[in-house]
């Protein structure tokens, strides 16, 4: 396989007051939401060729993530 390409990641990562945004129904029209935690987690996997047959390269990439989000405590 030379001059083959391969890349896996796997990657995991939290964040504390994490700012996002949401859009309202099907519009342009952006909800800004602050999360007070959130983690995120996935891997990536990615295959790039040599150049093929003079003329260009063949490139492939796959990703899946996922989301967590907690809100904030109510005060008492």
């Amino acid at each position: 396989m030379h001059g083959w390409s391969l890349d896996v990641n796997n990657y995991h990562q939290r964040a504390r007051n994490y700012f996002d945004h949401n859009n309202i129904g099907n519009s342009n029209v952006f909800f800004p939401l602050t999360v007070d935690g959130a983690r995120f987690y996935g891997w990536e996997v990615a295959v790039r060729s040599p150049r093929l047959f003079r003329r260009g390269e063949v490139y492939l990439a796959y990703s899946y993530a996922h989301a967590l989000g907690a809100a904030p405590y109510p005060e008492v």
